[in-house]
């Protein structure tokens, strides 16, 4: 500890508004010959409280990396088969220009008069287009400024508001004429999809449906030489994670759910589709397109799941790490990485694979991982800030919990720790509930650090990346996982006496929220609690979070409608009265994820019961506040909750 602090003092102290300078990369894609990748960097701008990002190419031959696109609002951008980049900025219309990487220079392309999520080249001068379509009239969706006419579930998605009567969709533009011809559809929901260039064929996941979406789609397939399609496998039995051609077969990741778990994880199946046949491939145990270990860090996404050249490529949580898998063409598994850390989005092409990641609790950088597995870092978009702050690394404080499960759980020690003093404590929840946490920066629990707090936190049951068995928790909340959250606490006091057990704080965020909720309601052991973004209500939850109706109903079948005692036995609203613990509320109003209705629930049992509460309620901001809300509201998020620790737990007074 000693050389630690004396470190530390060369160091500055992570500070709660550092995030605003932070590079966030995402969206990386290589080159069709491997040799350059182009990525987004994200950047706060506390100006126009908002992000500039600025579009990167790193030539891998010249070991250079230039800006290509002057910063803006984030591009929708993709490759082209002579080296250029195709870069669009989505509206109402998208008009694209082809970019120059070597120099920047830029040529007008074509417009798409769609807001597009997505393009690819498809070849012949056409064009995979994803964008949302609307349904016509009277299917679905009526809006006017007297009322807006919802007749569909889901009728609403966090982040995007309303949007019964839209449909995700696939389209070809030709540039050729102009034209823009929908490939999906009309009432097909997309939920994700794959162009597969050697078999000329679109894969896509989701379903058809006029009234209610159900969780268990189908797989739809199109022929781009034939111009057709057909639906090879009907909605109903999977709940399908990833789709795409495997030689002359459709393969995808699905799970039956069977095992009692809606978030069970994936076995890759081969679909014949001409037969119907199924067989499986392999059982990989591991969550497609989950949370992965969080991070506060993180701003965009990128692929997560590919095949190429006849192998499967895929991250995931795995114990303390996002990994990235191969699956070889004898549908076996293999971990491609092995450092801890996360890959957060990566590509394969020509040989060569790179990647977006996290490394030794750093932030993230660009790498590319050798065939002998080694990894070279080709970005330094953080290295100084890294290099210049006294960033704790968290310490292993692992237990085994009553019935015999290891818990895996860290300990971040408050900067310039004096083992002769006597420290306050955080306890930290992640979201999911299969969300993980692992070996990454986290930046809220580096700035409670160096406030001088204890920070802890663990994996209790239902997290991923141990296992199908170990996730299911749904339908047994604030049981199990409630029980080895607090013999984490226990045993943390034990090995690390410095903690004041009369100053401990609780926080977390969504089902971390649960989590917190329900800890108050059950103990009196924290002197202070925030709740973010937090569920209350089952019922409640089932019937306005954007996807309740389905994910409540599968934790307490058929539906808490059905089962509403069971559902509020495990709702924290039930044991609000019961709180004494000063109670921090973070919520946003546009939060469709976990809407404020949830939080209020607890809100207002506590208050009634005389419990000291405060409610700081976000304007404009969604689920995704602390990852992605507006940077002026981030800074006001956290200094809230810092405020509300201080009061309760160091006796300061409340900015």
């Amino acid at each position: 500890m000693q050389d630690m602090q004396a470190l530390g003092q060369k160091k500055a102290p992570v500070q709660l508004e550092d995030f605003l300078g932070f590079s966030f990369l995402s969206d990386l894609k290589l080159a069709p010959n491997g040799d350059a990748a182009a990525f987004l960097q994200h950047v706060c701008n506390a100006g126009r409280d908002g992000y500039d990002t600025t579009l990167w190419v790193h030539n891998f031959a010249t070991g250079t990396q230039r800006q290509v696109l002057p910063t803006g609002k984030k591009p929708q951008f993709c490759w082209g088969g002579d080296g250029r980049l195709l870069c669009g900025t989505p509206g109402a219309t998208t008009p694209f220009v082809w970019v120059n990487p070597q120099d920047g220079r830029e040529e007008k392309a074509f417009a798409v008069p769609l807001r597009v999520k997505k393009i690819e080249a498809v070849g012949g001068g056409r064009w995979l287009v994803n964008a949302d379509t609307r349904l016509p009239a009277p299917v679905g969706f009526g809006s006017d400024e007297v009322c807006t006419v919802l007749e569909e579930l889901p009728f609403q998605a966090n982040g995007q508001g309303y949007t019964a009567g839209l449909r995700n969709s696939l389209l070809i533009y030709d540039e050729a004429d102009g034209s823009l011809s929908q490939i999906t559809p009309a009432l097909f929901e997309v939920v994700q999809y794959s162009y597969c260039a050697a078999q000329g064929k679109v894969v896509c996941c989701g379903q058809e449906y006029e009234d209610v979406c159900i969780v268990r789609g189908g797989i739809y397939l199109y022929d781009l030489e034939k111009r057709e399609g057909a639906t090879v496998l009907k909605k109903g039995d999977y709940r399908m994670m990833f789709a795409s051609m495997l030689g002359d077969k459709v393969l995808f990741a699905g799970a039956l759910g069977r095992r009692g778990n809606i978030m069970e994880n994936s076995t890759f199946l081969l679909l014949n589709a001409a037969t119907g046949e199924i067989a499986p491939w392999c059982r990989a145990n591991h969550y497609i397109h989950g949370l992965g270990v969080g991070s506060d860090c993180r701003y965009g996404g990128g692929t997560v799941c590919k095949v190429q050249d006849g192998r499967v490529y895929f991250s995931s949580a795995h114990g303390d790490s996002t990994v990235l898998f191969e699956i070889d063409p004898a549908g076996q598994l293999h971990a491609l990485t092995h450092l801890p850390g996360s890959v957060d989005c990566f590509d394969v092409q020509a040989g060569r694979i790179a990647f977006v990641g996290m490394r030794g609790m750093g932030l993230q950088e660009v790498y590319t991982l050798a065939a002998d597995g080694q990894e070279s870092c080709h970005t330094a978009f953080n290295k100084q800030y890294v290099d210049s702050h006294v960033i704790q690394t968290p310490q292993p404080c692992h237990i085994q919990n009553r019935d015999g499960d290891a818990i895996e759980g860290w300990v971040i020690p408050p900067v310039g720790f004096d083992e002769r003093e006597s420290y306050p404590g955080i306890l930290n929840i992640h979201g999911g509930p299969k969300g993980t946490y692992g070996m990454v920066y986290y930046h809220e629990m580096q700035v409670w650090a160096a406030a001088g707090y204890f920070v802890f936190f663990c994996n209790p049951r239902g997290s991923d990346g141990y296992g199908d068995e170990f996730s299911h928790i749904l339908g047994r909340n604030g049981t199990l996982d409630y029980d080895d959250i607090m013999e984490f606490c226990d045993h943390v006091l034990e090995v690390w006496p410095q903690i004041d057990e009369n100053r401990l704080g609780v926080t977390g965020g969504s089902y971390g929220g649960f989590m917190t909720n329900w800890i108050v309601g059950h103990t009196h052991r924290f002197a202070a609690a925030a709740t973010q973004r937090s569920i209350g209500d089952w019922l409640v939850h089932y019937a306005d979070c954007d996807t309740g109706y389905w994910v409540t109903s599968e934790m307490f079948p058929p539906s808490p409608l059905y089962a509403p005692a069971h559902s509020w036995n495990h709702s924290p609203g039930k044991y609000a009265a019961a709180i004494t613990t000063p109670l921090l509320f973070i919520h946003s109003d546009g939060d469709l994820r976990c809407p404020l209705s949830e939080a209020m629930a607890v809100y207002a049992g506590a208050a009634g019961a005389g419990a000291e509460v405060r409610m700081c309620l976000f304007h404009g901001e969604n689920h995704e506040l602390s990852r992605a809300g507006r940077p002026a509201n981030r800074v006001k998020r956290l200094s809230e909750i810092g405020d509300w620790m201080d009061k309760h737990l160091k006796g300061g007074a409340q900015g």
